[in-house]
């Protein structure tokens, strides 16, 4: 447990002592395309670090069909659909070739962007380049399922079969400061 306060301190000293005026706290979660090496967002969701304004999520309709998608693709999205973020490859309201312009118009004025995993700060920096994109790990972060596990409201996400959602996700960290 002293590991985890040690955590809480670094990030309260550095994220949310962020100069920025407009700094996120961001999550995505998706599927990864093996074929073409890419990643298809589904949810996004935001948190603005200085307001106290809710959480903002997006949550986007597949690109393509299911049967577009080769067999290992289609495994490996169930499987995250089980038993990771659970969020349904034919899930989504808003139609995926919105996403370049949703995130465009939501990050308008951010100066930073804070997320977790080199790799989803990767996929970021690819679609918003003129932000500053900073993965949590770089500041001491700990992986979510550390914190879960340490923390007494890990029970919560149990009962749910162990899924994370974005907004769970981003919503979680930054209520443990971590």
């Amino acid at each position: 447990m002293e590991r985890t306060r040690d955590y809480d301190l670094l990030f309260t000293n550095t994220i949310l002592q962020c100069e920025e005026e407009n700094a996120y706290i961001c999550d995505i979660q998706g599927f990864q395309r093996i074929a073409e090496d890419t990643f298809i967002f589904k949810e996004i969701s935001f948190l603005n670090l200085r307001k106290t304004a809710l959480p903002t999520a997006y949550l986007f309709k597949p690109p393509m069909a299911w049967e577009e998608l080769t067999e290992k693709e289609k495994c490996m999205t169930q499987w995250l659909e089980k038993s990771h973020h659970g969020i349904a490859w034919n899930s989504g309201d808003i139609p995926y070739h919105r996403l370049h312009r949703i995130l465009q118009i939501c990050t308008q004025g951010v100066e930073k962007i804070f997320i977790k995993e080199e790799q989803k700060a990767q996929w970021i920096k690819n679609i918003l380049p003129n932000i500053s994109i900073s993965n949590v790990e770089d500041f001491g972060s700990p992986p979510l399922e550390k914190v879960l596990s340490e923390n007494q409201y890990s029970i919560m996400l149990s009962a749910y079969g162990g899924n994370q959602c974005a907004l769970f996700t981003m919503s979680y960290r930054y209520e443990l400061g971590c």
